[in-house]
């Protein structure tokens, strides 16, 4: 009988990176497996907005797997007059967390599963059933970030574990993939994560960051469960594909200087913040345009509530149409086989994404990174080694860039042992990550 693993919390693969995680997930399992699996997904998405969840999983749903939304009704990008309005959004979000909490608090004290159905719709009912039925369940970690205010942590904390919480609810075996733990500030959130990480039979965490954090919330008879694992994006393409990209690198003559630009258009940390960092990345790409270098914007994330396209046409409104034509804005829709490519035939790339910078540091490619954030996530940089390729957004400028820039190629050869160990060591440290989450459920 074929064994039924459910992969929970599976994100828009839009954004790149999560797609060549959510890629990495399903072949680790494949190949570690030991016998016949039935494996489902349940998305992020409710299942209120199936329709739009089907469009966002062009690499998991190449993989054969049945994809189901959530029962948690969510709401991205919602229109107020006409116009897309975040609080409106968020109002919406914060009421579909609160509903379906209510079916979670009926399933502890014993109510019958078949009238918790009743109050389902048939979509919703088939997600129950798909995490009732599950043999084992492996959560996607997620960035479990603190926030500027309290109730705004605590409610996205809720929303984020709400899928866990369903199905520690349910008495399933859990596994944790993946997880990034940032220093929260409210000691309710914390609760909620401690409350879930309790019913995990192993704990992935993929920075040291997060495991030091972890270790310290947990009570010591459980450190045993925890286990440092990479960032799945290490391990999402073939190695022999990986080899013959670098082989191409190593072979390639050329006097065109390229450069990749991934750029993003969040305004976490304020609008100055972000007017600043705008304007220290045209200023980089004016210089390396007077160098003679070609520019091409990356699309890494695409997603309609979270692309670069902001950022991207406020940089190239402030170019001339002389400046203009030395800049590529790529076209969208790049599975992550072909980003990688991209990456692999730039000279160097400067992203204001994590995994672009995972993506082209793998192809041996000279990256500067800017954090947008300070997310446990950038960590994954630093044990890496690569943690003086970074630079915070919030201490961004022109000079910092072109200071990083200078010798970069020198510096990154430096460190290009530190990715030979990690294309041997980083895939089978997942394998025995998967193999003892399998063999032992």
């Amino acid at each position: 009988m074929a064994m039924k693993i459910t992969l929970l919390d599976y994100c828009s693969e839009k954004n790149r990176g999560d797609a060549a995680i959510q890629q990495a997930i399903i072949r680790h399992i494949n190949k570690n497996k030991s016998g016949e699996l039935e494996l489902n997904i349940i998305t992020v998405f409710g299942n209120n907005e199936q329709e739009k969840m089907l469009a966002h999983f062009d690499h998991s749903l190449q993989e054969g797997v049945r994809l189901l939304g959530g029962i948690k009704p969510t709401f991205f990008s919602k229109k107020l007059f006409g116009h897309a309005n975040i609080l409106f959004t968020e109002v919406l979000n914060f009421a579909g967390v609160f509903f379906a909490y209510a079916y979670i608090l009926m399933i502890y004290p014993g109510f019958p599963h078949e009238f918790i159905k009743i109050l389902l719709t048939n979509k919703n009912v088939n997600t129950f059933e798909v995490i009732n039925n599950s043999d084992l369940i492996f959560l996607k970690g997620r960035n479990y970030r603190s926030r500027n205010h309290r109730a705004l942590e605590i409610i996205r904390t809720a929303s984020l574990l709400y899928n866990g919480f369903l199905a520690s609810a349910l008495d399933k075996k859990i596994i944790l993939v993946g997880g990034s733990f940032w220093q929260l500030s409210d000691g309710f959130s914390k609760s909620l994560i401690i409350r879930l990480l309790r019913k995990c039979e192993l704990i992935g965490v993929r920075e040291s960051f997060s495991e030091k954090l972890i270790r310290e919330l947990l009570p010591s008879k459980m450190i045993e469960k925890i286990r440092l694992i990479p960032d799945l994006g290490f391990s999402a393409f073939e190695r022999n594909f990986l080899d013959n990209l670098r082989e191409k690198k190593h072979s390639r003559h050329r006097n065109l200087i390229k450069v990749g630009v991934v750029l993003m258009s969040w305004k976490t940390d304020g609008e100055n913040i972000y007017k600043n960092y705008l304007f220290s990345v045209r200023n980089f790409i004016l210089t390396q345009i007077n160098l003679g270098a070609m520019i091409f914007f990356i699309p890494q994330v695409e997603k309609e509530w979270e692309s670069d396209d902001e950022a991207a046409n406020a940089i190239l409104a402030k170019l001339t149409s002389t400046q203009r034509r030395n800049v590529v804005c790529l076209k969208k829709d790049l599975m992550i086989n072909d980003l990688i490519s991209i990456y692999n035939n730039m000279d160097f790339v400067l992203t204001t994404r994590m995994h672009a910078a995972i993506f082209s540091v793998l192809t041996g490619t000279p990256t500067i990174s800017i954090s947008y954030d300070s997310g446990a996530k950038w960590e994954t940089l630093t044990d890496i080694g690569f943690k003086q390729f970074v630079c915070p957004i919030s201490e961004v400028s022109s000079e910092r860039l072109e200071l990083m820039s200078s010798d970069l190629r020198i510096k990154f050869k430096d460190r290009e042992k530190n990715m030979h160990e990690i294309l041997e060591y980083y895939p089978a440290q997942l394998d025995r990550f998967f193999e003892e989450s399998l063999h032992n459920s």
